[in-house]
């Protein structure tokens, strides 16, 4: 997917002068090379000289010469690792390189989204003895191409070869669950259906301007993009405007287009300022900076950095909330989850806020990207939550205490096995139509690159008018509190590792409310839900128990209480079962590189810890640590040991008592992901660096 000209550069791409002078001096030096090259290596194919003069001479983005494929794709120039490689690989006969050669050229593939070809590459690096990480990156890859029922097979041999891991037994359950959704696609109201301005080139990120003009991203050619961006082999992206009624895509602004990579754009709520992504050439890497720009009777103005960016950081996706004081977008800091996470940020006088982490509710290990909020509801594209394959549309909305919902995943026709984002509602349609209708991208079968696709609900709603209400004397005032109860489905029955697809109702629930007033206990029955009479002004708290589950306790307030009439209030209680077989990660548990202390990102998910002890007393756990499979094994145990005993330690410092917890640290003899340590990825590493617990007593 090729967005990611917006996001994960790291190429150290700079533009050469094209002075005519300087072109001569490449020219010779070039001859000097091929001279040598002919006379000391004749044994190396034409071909190969062949891509030495096209990528010496013709290249406007190299800062080094690229010497092989290997160099190629470590500059994550995979457009020329491709070509370089496929060369080197005809030419290689040692068995062991020819295996690596073919796993990289299947790497660069799937780096630009070609995952047909990225398949075939992994079954020759497989083939080729290169090793189990290519038959799992074919996994991954056949699942994207939505094979998933070839997937699941290939998922099983891993299994078999190196035994069960929660994450392969996830990606099992997601490809059957990808299955099953498909099957329902003739149910949805959804329709979706790829616009005409679409080109053989990658086009995404659309966004609605002045009503019914679309500005979206494309690296396709026009007459001021001349550079060919190596990651891809296409051109720079710009932006681009278009009439949904013409099939005319042209240029956005000669200033906010420029020669870097230019995209994801918004804009706020009467069209006088733009926010977007640039990305370019930052000391010795390229970055992606968030941009903003106002318009002029000229156009519009010189684009200036979001005062909050800072330097040797990516950030990307904006988008504005409609009241355009709150700005929602992606970035990869220190502070984060893992990967890419969404934050937002307040608009002040000066300028904008420091901005602010949104809450693992919404953020994953993996990556969130391209948030877009619709009233109260957050949509967003990630690989961290489990989907189809690569990264698929996600929403959450805001609950009545402040707090995000549980994930949904919008499913097929919106979702695919392959990158589905940029998911946008037709505000003014919705306004106007009652018609639910948008666009996303997607780089999905059928599409030759990234491609814009319009969606369109077949249920219509009455349109919103802006009505006065002139409140009625409702007689006296009643307050009711629903009390749900809930526990959590899992992709795997009973395997709390395989992943929360959602919740489900939980009958039989003790419930115990404690108020001013006194205590009373009732149980839940088994629709799972009571109703009681609250009143405003009083504290209510309420235990939910039950046996092998742990006990969940919220207090409730109620809130924006009316003067008279009826108003219910929802309280919904989840409650976890009792596992005591088996480790529950905690998750966004991370550490300093060789350090043991508790950073301040780690501590939500050791509160959350200690309020279950709290409201459990009874229970006692194990706190176990575990590394990666880097350095030696000793210092291994002795780093996990401390770390572990942080926590613990931590714990106690919030209230828990010592004897209730039991620290270990494992080092790295218990992977969750059995990968050659040699060719981890850092997302295996950072998944084998984590930190679980285990109830021992209850």
């Amino acid at each position: 997917m090729f967005f990611v000209s917006f996001f994960d550069q790291l190429n150290n791409e700079n533009e050469l002068n094209s002075i005519p002078i300087l072109i001569l001096l490449k020219v010779f030096i070039t001859i000097r090379i091929f001279y040598r090259y002919y006379i000391k290596e004749q044994i190396k194919s034409m071909r190969a000289i062949f891509l030495v003069l096209i990528f010496t001479v013709t290249s406007c983005t190299f800062t080094q010469k690229i010497k092989d494929g290997e160099m190629a794709y470590d500059r994550k120039q995979f457009a020329v690792a491709i070509n370089m490689l496929s060369d080197e690989f005809d030419r290689i006969d040692y068995p062991e390189i020819k295996a690596r050669k073919a796993y990289l050229i299947a790497e660069s593939y799937n780096e630009i989204n070609n995952i047909p070809s990225a398949i075939e590459w992994y079954k020759n690096a497989f083939d080729l003895n290169f090793g189990d990480k290519a038959l799992e990156k074919l996994g991954y890859a056949l699942k994207k191409n939505e094979q998933y029922n070839e997937a699941v097979r290939v998922f099983r041999a891993v299994q078999e070869r190196n035994g069960n891991t929660a994450a392969v037994s996830r990606e099992i359950s997601e490809c059957i669950l990808a299955i099953e959704w498909n099957e329902q696609v003739g149910k949805s109201p959804i329709s979706v259906q790829k616009i005409d301005q679409n080109s053989p080139y990658s086009d995404y990120a659309p966004t609605i301007f002045e009503g019914n003009q679309l500005v979206f991203t494309s690296d396709r050619n026009n007459a001021k993009n001349e550079g060919i961006y190596n990651w891809t082999g296409h051109w720079f992206s710009d932006l681009y405007i278009v009439n949904p009624y013409s099939k005319e895509a042209v240029p956005f602004d000669s200033n906010i287009n420029s020669t870097n990579n230019d995209g994801t754009a918004c804009f706020n709520s009467d069209f006088s300022e733009i926010f977007f992504t640039r990305c370019k050439s930052e000391i010795d890497d390229d970055y992606c900076k968030l941009m903003h720009s106002k318009r002029t009777n000229n156009g519009w103005s010189e684009p200036d950095y979001l005062n909050f960016v800072q330097e040797r950081v990516n950030y990307g996706h904006p988008s504005l909330h409609s009241n355009d004081s709150i700005l929602f977008f992606a970035a990869q800091l220190e502070s984060g989850f893992g990967g890419y996470d969404l934050y937002y940020s307040t608009k002040n006088e000066k300028g904008w806020d420091e901005p602010l982490l949104l809450g693992n509710k919404v953020n994953s290990i993996g990556n969130e990207k391209f948030p877009f909020i619709y009233e109260d509801t957050l949509y967003f594209s990630s690989d961290g939550w489990p989907g189809m394959g690569g990264l698929d549309i996600f929403k959450v909305y805001l609950t009545e205490d402040g707090s995000w919902s549980d994930i949904e995943n919008l499913k097929p026709p919106i979702n695919s096995g392959a990158d589905d984002f940029c998911y946008i509602v037709d505000i003014n349609k919705r306004k106007t139509t009652g018609e639910f209708a948008g666009y996303f991208s997607s780089s999905r079968k059928g599409s030759d690159e990234d491609d814009i696709y319009a969606f369109k609900s077949s249920i219509i709603d009455v349109p919103i008018e802006e009505v006065v209400t002139v409140e009625k004397d409702k007689g006296e005032l009643k307050l009711y509190l629903a009390i749900k109860s809930y526990e959590n489905k899992y992709l795997v029955d009973d395997d709390p590792l395989s992943g929360v697809v959602g919740k489900q109702n939980l009958p039989s629930v003790e419930i115990e409310v404690e108020s001013k007033s006194g205590i009373s206990k009732i149980t839940s029955g088994n629709k799972a839900f009571i109703v009681i009479d609250i009143e405003a002004g009083q504290t209510y708290t309420v235990r939910a128990s039950k046996n092998g589950y742990l006990t969940e306790i919220k207090n409730f307030v109620p809130k924006d209480v009316p003067l008279n009439g009826e108003k219910t209030y929802n309280l919904d209680l989840l409650l976890e079962k009792i596992y005591t077989d088996r480790e529950i990660i905690l998750e966004n548990i991370y550490y300093d590189y060789n350090e043991s202390f508790i950073r301040n990102d780690a501590k939500p998910s050791l509160n959350n810890l200690g309020s279950m002890l709290n409201n459990n007393p009874n229970v006692k756990i194990q706190l176990f640590s575990h590394t990666d499979c880097r350095g030696k094994d000793d210092f291994n145990m002795t780093l996990s040991q401390a770390r572990a005993q942080a926590a613990v330690n931590y714990l106690v410092s919030i209230g828990i008592n010592k004897d209730r917890m039991i620290a270990i640290g494992l080092g790295e003899s218990r992977p969750a992901i059995n990968c050659y340590c040699e060719t981890c990825s850092e997302d295996e590493h950072q998944e084998n660096r984590r930190t679980s617990f285990k109830i021992m007593e209850h």
